[in-house]
């Protein structure tokens, strides 16, 4: 999985921690948001509204902190995001 990045954004770092806690092999790609590199072509086909963080997964694009975090809990067993339905949707509530 590579992970498109900016340090500095803390919706990017939280996405980084949940990928640190949950072990999981992430490749991180810098996108300088200082640079304006977000408004390349090839960021752009990744993530429309040119911000970061997005998680590509072979073919699969995501884009979206909070979405982004999901599926990487998703990935494996985990304290972070339940298997119980009732418990993941009292998560997103909040």
């Amino acid at each position: 999985m590579k992970l498109y990045y900016f340090p500095p954004s803390p919706n990017t770092r939280k996405v980084h921690a949940v990928a640190i806690h949950l072990q999981l092999p992430i490749d991180l790609k810098l996108v300088d948001l200082e640079k304006r590199e977000q408004h390349n072509p090839e960021f752009i086909q990744l993530n429309p509204t040119g911000r970061t963080p997005v998680l590509q997964d072979g073919d699969f694009i995501l884009w979206g902190s909070t979405a982004i975090m999901q599926y990487l809990a998703s990935q494996v067993p985990n304290s972070l995001w339940s298997e119980n339905p009732q418990i993941r949707a009292d998560i997103m509530r909040w």
